[in-house]
């Protein structure tokens, strides 16, 4: 294991990756968790193997288990649509473009969107970042601010008739409200009940409390010239909401676990926390004969293009890579990643899961992707 831990040591620091976090696990057990580098690159800290870091989008794969269990449980359907239980998804017009006084275009949709759609990112949502007309939209006041921390952005429309197009976007935040509205709680108190105490994930949460706030790790930006600088590091404000698409902390070893139990069929030392009949079905392509397409960045402050994901399948919450991939991981295998630079994968085919985290900005540097694929790259050597 010492190969691990060396990758992590030389590709982190300074002029690099400012620090990493990575773990991996076979169905038997945890194999390796190790860090490197510096929690803040301003004060030195050193980074340790608890350390907290925002996951951002890797919230998506939690809050996904989390409605497919109330599916599991009869709560709700699949193929329900949404304007049952959310009646603001309903009439959600789809946005065309402007004219030229600046108007937005916008039609009604002729689909309706339903939980399927939502959890496979063809409900017809985008993000902003993604998108230059949402972008627009954002900059004018028309719609809500991804970034601005509240919830504003949940009144943006719809950038493609539901069920037509894969469209990466705000799709899981409104599985989140779902979860609401059937659990009559918060979406934190329905995780923590169903999936975080039953796991043992101590120090997952949309809330950071105040003696946790020393663990958090800083955000570091690189500019287009290579250099690195961090943000404030103050302590992190409540959640004004529980955002089901970006809002977690974690660790790498809480993390870990969670994608334990989807690697064993939904269950780990004991606790059970989906059916291994839905966690089979999250693991099959639900948007064939669509596939995945490639990210044109309109905003190069919190995302560069990337083409990594282009050409994939979808099942309910996670990517599927149809072909096996250069680091040894399995076709079939489920995967996703988070706005800073984390990334996680199970691969089922050899009963192995990893996850990497960092916090650098914008998502897809190349330094941080260089360093997840070395490292699983050498997780699959040591298999």
């Amino acid at each position: 294991m010492r190969s691990l831990e060396q990758i992590l040591e030389d590709e982190t620091g300074t002029d690099a990756v400012p620090s990493a976090a990575a773990a991996y696990a076979t169905r038997e057990g945890v194999q390796f968790l190790g860090a490197a580098g510096f929690r803040c690159l301003a004060s030195g800290d050193p980074l340790e193997p608890d350390a907290i870091f925002r996951i951002a989008s890797m919230t998506k794969a939690i809050t996904s288990v989390a409605a497919l269990q109330l599916v599991d449980a009869g709560r709700v359907g699949l193929d329900d649509e949404m304007s049952r239980y959310l009646p603001e998804l309903g009439d959600r017009p789809v946005l065309e473009g402007f004219d030229e006084a600046g108007v937005p275009r916008l039609r009604p949709a002729h689909t309706p969107i339903t939980l399927r759609k939502l959890l496979t990112h063809t409900s017809g949502f985008g993000y902003q970042f993604l998108n230059a007309d949402l972008q627009r939209s954002a900059e004018s006041g028309i719609v809500g601010d991804l970034f601005s921390g509240d919830d504003a952005f949940f009144n943006s429309p719809l950038i493609h008739e539901p069920g037509s197009t894969w469209e990466y976007g705000i799709s899981t935040d409104w599985v989140g409200r779902l979860i609401e509205t059937l659990s009559g709680g918060s979406l934190g108190d329905y995780c923590r009940t169903h999936i975080f105490e039953p796991l043992g994930l101590e120090d997952t949460a949309f809330d950071l409390r105040c003696e946790k706030h020393p663990r958090l790790v800083t955000v570091h930006h690189r500019d287009p010239a290579g250099s690195l600088r961090e943000d404030p590091d103050d302590p992190p404000p409540d959640a004004s909401f529980h955002a089901g698409g970006h809002g977690l902390y974690s660790t790498a070893s809480d993390y870990l676990r969670f994608l334990q139990a989807v690697l064993r069929g939904g269950e780990l030392d004991g606790a059970r926390i989906l059916s291994d009949a839905m966690v089979a079905e999250a693991g099959r392509d639900h948007i064939a004969p669509l596939r995945t397409g490639p990210w044109k960045s309109v905003d190069g402050a919190h995302c560069n293009d990337v083409d990594a994901f282009a050409g994939a399948q979808f099942g309910l919450g996670f990517v599927i890579n149809p072909e096996p991939l250069p680091t040894g991981r399995s076709p079939g295998s489920l995967a996703w990643a988070g706005l800073f630079n984390s990334y996680f994968w199970i691969d089922p085919h050899r009963g192995v899961a990893g996850v990497f985290l960092s916090q650098i900005l914008p998502f897809y540097d190349p330094r941080a992707v260089a360093l997840s694929q070395a490292f699983e790259t050498a997780v699959y050597e040591a298999l």
